[in-house]
């Protein structure tokens, strides 16, 4: 009996041993983990950018063929070849991997250079470079003062230029960040999700909106940077601010241009709908007053309104094109970008001899006539859809069902065809919305703005 109790007393000491151990190599692997963390943050400035979420399937899980074919291993493989750095975790219920994204300062600059990212330039930086010249590449000094005040904008101020990695133009890019670096948030995000849709050399060629359609991902999303995030909200989530006194540049620098353009035009159009509700009160105090909607005020304010639209949009135009360009935006609509996505055949430039993408005239003239031989189907069918809807109004409150539509006295056909209208313009702006995506990916569109302006021209058409 007492060699029982001591051979088990001897296995469950070995038992706490292996355990330990294990416990030891495991804490020991997470220290390694965090400190090589903290070197990438120190040596680059910031930290993970995106993150990739996985389903973890059960063994006896039926798969698709999509999901066999990008298989979590697979989509590694591709991120590691787009010198994509990973960092992968349980959730707390084991059924998701969460894997987080991030590349080297070096890798998001290549890429910038690759594309032609714009970025802007640092106006002190850019003024020292032109007053020292370059004059053993006879480039003489330049000196420009502006004596008289003409203008409140500096002459090196809200100047853009290509992104390059020579070492000379480094200390003129503008810096961002606490390790000053050349990059935002939002151009560290956009640079990397460039370097996963790319195909070719350098290239991950993973579409994520195919993936994430295909349930090859649960979800994917760019993390927040809580330090600038919580100087934005510093800024920004406070009623003591008006309006107008957005902070747009740090907004457009956390967010994007888009982003912030739309909050410009926010506060743009909450500031000028100011005059309108004050003078809109008075009219319906007066109304009130007078017991009848047709006051005496009612004219003016309908010449009032007409006035304040024309110069609440000329005085937008104005704001948007400052803002155009002092983000750099100016020259947006010519700047040709080359899709990600975009896969065309492999040759040889004719012009230079660089290796270039090159996809035939003749079958994107084939595939656009096809795509506009849909779009106009959908667009007739949506005609129709309208029409046959106004046919239903007339004859639920005047025509023949007119009856069947009355209920104690009440007519409900108005909003019997109000509420199908409704119901057809989600459900169509839905099938437009997946239809168009559809034809724009098969498009294979080189340029990015060709192929988005497409998009959009279509879905607006389809929503008018």
């Amino acid at each position: 009996m007492s060699s029982d109790i001591a051979g088990k007393l001897k296995a469950l000491k070995m038992g706490v041993s292996r355990r330990g151990s294990s416990l030891n190599a495991t804490l020991e692997a997470k220290d390694i983990r965090l400190q090589l963390d903290e070197a990438f943050e120190r040596e680059n400035g910031y930290s993970f950018d995106y993150v990739l979420v996985f389903q973890v399937h059960d063994e006896a899980a039926e798969l698709t063929k999509e999901q066999k074919k990008f298989s979590m291993r697979t989509i590694l493989q591709h991120l590691a070849r787009g010198g994509i750095e990973t960092k992968m975790f349980y959730s707390a219920d084991r059924g998701h991997v969460f894997c987080k994204l991030r590349v080297t300062l070096e890798r998001l600059s290549k890429e910038a250079d690759r594309i032609d990212y714009k970025v802007e330039f640092d106006p002190t930086e850019l003024r020292k470079i032109a007053e020292s010249g370059y004059e053993d590449q006879n480039i003489k000094k330049i000196f420009i003062k502006d004596e008289y005040k003409i203008t409140p904008r500096d002459p090196f101020q809200n100047i853009f230029a290509k992104f390059d990695v020579e070492p000379r133009l480094q200390p003129a890019y503008r810096k961002y960040g606490h390790k000053q670096i050349p990059f935002r948030g939002v151009d560290r995000i956009k640079l990397l999700l460039n370097i996963i849709k790319a195909h070719g050399e350098g290239g991950c060629g993973l579409n994520l909106s195919e993936l994430l359609k295909d349930k090859c991902l649960v979800a994917a999303f760019p993390l927040h940077d809580r330090e600038e995030l919580d100087k934005l909200k510093s800024k920004w989530f406070s009623w003591k601010f008006a309006p107008w006194s957005q902070p747009l540049w740090e907004i457009k620098d956390y967010f994007g241009e888009k982003v912030g353009l739309y909050f410009a035009w926010l506060g743009h159009y909450t500031t000028w709908l100011i005059a309108p509700a004050i003078i809109g009160s008075v009219l319906f105090a007066n109304v009130i007053a007078e017991g009848t909607a047709d006051s005496i005020m009612v004219p003016y304010f309908g010449i009032f309104m007409a006035l304040w639209s024309i110069f609440y949009y000329e005085y937008w135009k104005r704001y948007n094109s400052t803002l155009a360009l002092e983000w750099g935006m100016s020259t947006f609509e010519e700047e040709e970008v080359e899709r990600p996505e975009f896969q065309g055949k492999e040759t040889i430039s004719p012009i230079d001899g660089s290796p270039i993408r090159y996809f035939s005239p003749q079958k994107r003239f084939r595939r656009i006539m096809r795509s506009l031989f849909f779009i106009s189907a959908l667009i007739l069918l949506v005609v129709g859809v309208v029409a046959g809807i106004f046919v239903f109004r007339i004859a639920a409150t005047s025509g023949k069902w007119k009856d069947m539509f009355t209920v104690n006295g009440v007519q409900l056909g108005g909003p019997a065809a109000s509420t199908v209208n409704a119901i057809q313009i989600m459900r169509a702006t839905f099938i437009v919305d997946k239809i168009v995506n559809l034809i724009a990916d098969d498009d294979d569109e080189e340029m990015a703005k060709g192929n988005q302006v497409r998009v959009d021209l279509t879905v607006f058409d389809e929503d008018i």
